[in-house]
């Protein structure tokens, strides 16, 4: 008896297993038969062009993030740029950049003649503010801001480029300019050591629970 039921265990392990590379070719059948639409930029073919507001912006060349930072229901546009701060003060201090969504955006946005949404300055020079993630950290269904100056000094300025984290908490409103040396975000995390350089990139995961952690 103990042959029999051994036996009906493996054969179902087998046609299981079957099934399972049946539908994973499938799925790639289906895939690999869907229509692809292809872009060229060159043409102006992309739906939304966002120009940076002078030759050395460099705009999203750390990194870009798309969330929902006020709850809307739509999505934004977050990414970092060269900056020098507010009124041209702090050189290279970087800023992150906020473009709420809408049901249609404009095919031409320049950052020259009409701001983003939100603006968000680094502390101080040289710290170089841009890298952005987007996540629920504090799991209240509103996606939050992680961004990150990665040659910031740490606490008081104290080191060298150990690099600083901040979180800023999504909420309903948020105001159209944010300078971090004024008003602080609602978490900083400090590098421990010279030449740390966190958050030169960032990552978010999702624990076994559904809650989302950096």
């Amino acid at each position: 008896m103990g042959v029999i039921l051994m036996n009906t265990e493996n054969n179902f392990l087998r046609t299981s297993f079957f099934f399972l590379v049946l539908a994973l070719f499938t799925f790639s059948l289906c895939l690999a038969q869907s229509p692809k639409r292809v872009i060229d930029t060159y043409n102006f073919e992309q739906d939304v062009t966002i120009y940076g507001p002078s030759g050395t912006s460099s705009i999203g060349q750390d990194q870009f993030s798309v969330a929902d930072l006020n709850g809307d229901g739509k999505k934004d546009l977050i990414f970092g740029r060269n900056s020098d701060g507010p009124g041209g003060t702090r050189p290279l201090s970087g800023e992150v950049d906020i473009i709420f969504g809408g049901t249609q955006l404009p095919e031409k946005i320049d950052l020259l003649n009409n701001p983003p949404d939100v603006r968000i300055y680094g502390i101080d020079s040289g710290d170089e503010l841009g890298v952005v993630a987007t996540g629920d950290v504090n799991n209240d269904a509103v996606d939050d801001l992680i961004i990150a100056a990665c040659l910031a000094d740490g606490k008081n300025n104290a080191g060298y480029e150990n690099g600083e984290i901040y979180v800023l908490y999504g909420r309903t409103s948020w105001p159209a300019e944010i300078d971090l040396s004024i008003t602080p975000p609602d978490v900083i995390v400090y590098g421990s050591d010279d030449g740390d350089r966190i958050g030169l990139r960032i990552t978010i995961s999702l624990d076994f629970h559904g809650r989302e952690l950096t």
